[in-house]
């Protein structure tokens, strides 16, 4: 440790460690305005997320009057997949409270810089100290407790003007990573903008084009297919058959080439192998969503198999038609408790098809403008990592006594 640099726990250094409840009712007694309610949904490291930031009215609020966010608080996720994010709250959305799954941790001002403390907490070092701690209760979920957090141990400064000093520096260096971010996020989503922007002029209904059903360009055209209840017995699984899901053709890029599942000879029998090349399309959940197996593969009655008729159309020219009316399929199975469509909506519903020659010339021009996008993404998001290492490194010079 540093000289000058003191070693304490929370406990000794705060005048407040506590997290909150929901109020009774749950979401449903949220209102459309009033004191700020903050999950954990609404804590990253390093920032604030407005987004889906509850409200509740003042009776509400003075249940959890015991747990009122104060500006110089730090908040701390406690449980759960987002345990250990950390963030100050902007005081625009003051007055607030928080719920179970965040903890307010307090600093003794004379002693300990808020700011200081914040940047202490997203650290590396210090966010493996902390997901270490929530794992030592031996739960299957991640849990820090009252206790854990109070007897949890920082290093800091003795000085206060040294404190302030340090978050001087990398208040400054912060801010101009965050420009750098918002640039490259900026030119990452106009990369997306511009395929999607083509991908629909390309695929607009022109004079000429023929209006046909899936089943019409199609040689094999349905659900997939899982018969057995429960879905989850286990003689289902484990065999040599590739079995994919609604989230692994979301998470495809045009080409499925990755199976998390197989099923075993039990699970064929009940179920139906479809050929490589074959276009899914999600029906349930993840809503029109596309791509193409890479390899023989079952599915369930959640995605529709299409197997082309080559003398109609390719399965490239499918999948990019498919992708230009996603937001319109999305529309139809909005409304029930999960969204979803059928295949009746396919069945009937025309797509617009030119001839062989200009689709081949459609999708040659999507897949080299695809491929150029995919690149500018790549580079995009190494930038992105860059910055975060970056970030990184400046708060391990920082608590490593470096800065």
């Amino acid at each position: 440790m540093k000289k000058g640099w003191l070693t304490r726990r929370l406990c000794e250094v705060t005048t407040k460690i506590g997290s909150g409840a929901t109020p009774r009712g749950g979401g449903e007694s949220y209102k459309a305005e009033g004191i700020s309610l903050i999950r954990s949904l609404n804590v990253y490291d390093g920032g604030f997320r407005e987004a889906k930031l509850a409200r509740i009215d003042d009776e509400q609020a003075a249940d959890l009057s015991n747990v009122v966010v104060e500006s110089h608080d730090v908040l701390l996720n406690i449980t759960g997949a987002s345990i250990a994010r950390c963030c100050r709250v902007p005081a625009d959305f003051l007055p607030a409270r928080v719920n179970q799954h965040v903890s307010i941790i307090r600093p003794i001002k004379e002693k300990l810089d808020p700011d200081f403390l914040h940047y202490l907490l997203i650290s590396n070092i210090y966010k493996g100290r902390l997901l270490h701690t929530g794992e030592e209760g031996g739960s299957t979920r991640q849990a820090i407790t009252k206790a854990q957090l109070q007897e949890f141990v920082i290093e800091f400064p003795d000085s206060l003007p040294e404190q302030h000093r340090i978050v001087a520096i990398l208040n400054k260096a912060f801010d101009g990573i965050a420009k750098a971010r918002t640039i490259a996020e900026k030119n990452l989503q106009n990369a997306r903008t511009l395929f999607e922007s083509h991908l629909q002029s390309k695929l607009a209904k022109q004079p000429g084009w023929e209006g046909k059903t899936l089943r019409q360009v199609s040689l094999d055209f349905g659900r997939g297919k899982s018969k057995h209840r429960p879905r989850n017995d286990p003689k289902l699984y484990g065999g040599p058959y590739p079995f994919i899901q609604t989230g692994d053709v979301r998470g495809c890029e045009h080409l499925i080439t990755e199976f998390n599942q197989t099923y075993s000879e039990a699970g064929l029998a009940q179920s139906k192998l479809w050929p490589k090349g074959t276009l899914c399309i999600t029906i349930a959940a993840n809503i029109a969503e596309t791509g193409i197996l890479g390899f023989d593969s079952c599915f369930p009655d959640s995605v529709i198999g299409v197997v082309v008729d080559p003398k109609q159309t390719s399965n490239s020219f499918l999948e990019y038609l498919l992708q230009s009316v996603k937001a319109s399929l999305k529309a139809k199975g909005k409304g029930s408790a999960q969204d979803n469509i059928n295949l009746a909506t396919f069945e009937n519903e025309p797509f617009y098809f030119p001839d062989l020659t200009v689709q081949k010339q459609i999708v040659g021009q999507l897949s080299d403008l695809n491929a150029e996008v995919q690149r500018l993404e790549s580079i995009y998001q190494q930038k992105l990592d860059a910055l975060d290492e970056l970030k990184q490194s400046l708060l391990h010079q920082a608590f490593s006594g470096n800065l």
